[in-house]
């Protein structure tokens, strides 16, 4: 699948600039910065906005989003600067179907956009080789569930040569990706007293959790 999401992602990159869209990646803003923060740091302003369960789910895990939210933020320059092209940003596998000759296909053209490529591999290495984890469930060493990740770092990186990459540089740029789904579900709740996306806030919650086991990081 590595060798797949990498191909795919070349081929992208190698189309015409006229068939390609002109979406760009919803880098973090400066208002996605500041509820963060606020969140993080428990302020009951902001806190009272939220549903009691919801509120209760925030507090809970503030010591997970403070230690992933701390790592954003650190990486956010090489985040910004790394390199870009037209990706799928929401690669899981949902979006990925087989054809009979065993040929990957993939769906959801309306989530391409250009962004930086690392954190496709990030995002897309959690959401699919979690899968895989998930079936063997304890069974897995660490290493196993490494192994994964550089297997399928370099079957990607045959196809995308100039990406330097690393477990370590994945997971970050895979925090970065959750953050900011996260921080988009704490605007809706803030500013617009809207919880409809509040039912996935455990699941991107969890994905912190998820994407440092798989990648060996703390977070």
């Amino acid at each position: 699948i590595g060798k797949a999401v990498g191909k795919f992602h070349a081929q992208l990159n190698s189309a015409p600039n006229e068939l390609k869209p002109n979406r760009q990646y919803p880098h973090l803003s400066n208002t996605d910065k500041e509820v963060f923060n606020d969140v993080i740091y428990q302020s009951q302003k902001i806190l009272s906005k939220f549903p009691t369960e919801h509120r209760s789910l925030l507090v809970n895990n503030n010591t997970l989003l403070k230690e992933a939210w701390a790592q954003v933020l650190s990486y956010q320059d090489d985040f910004i600067q790394s390199k870009q092209g037209l990706v799928h940003i929401d690669i899981h596998p949902h979006n990925v179907i087989m054809s009979e000759n065993s040929e990957p296909i993939f769906l959801d053209f309306d989530s391409l956009m250009h962004a930086p490529l690392k954190m496709m591999l990030g995002f897309s290495a959690y959401k699919l080789l979690r899968q895989i984890v998930s079936r063997n469930g304890k069974n897995m060493s660490q290493e196993e569930k490494r192994t994964l990740v550089y297997d399928y770092l370099e079957g990607a990186t045959l196809f995308l040569p100039d990406l330097d990459v690393s477990p370590k540089s994945i997971a970050i740029f895979a925090y970065t990706e959750i953050c900011r789904r996260i921080a988009y579900i704490l605007r809706l709740n803030i500013f617009e007293s809207n919880p409809s996306w509040n039912h996935v806030l455990e699941i991107q919650i969890a994905g912190l959790v998820e994407v440092g086991l798989l990648c060996g990081e703390s977070s």
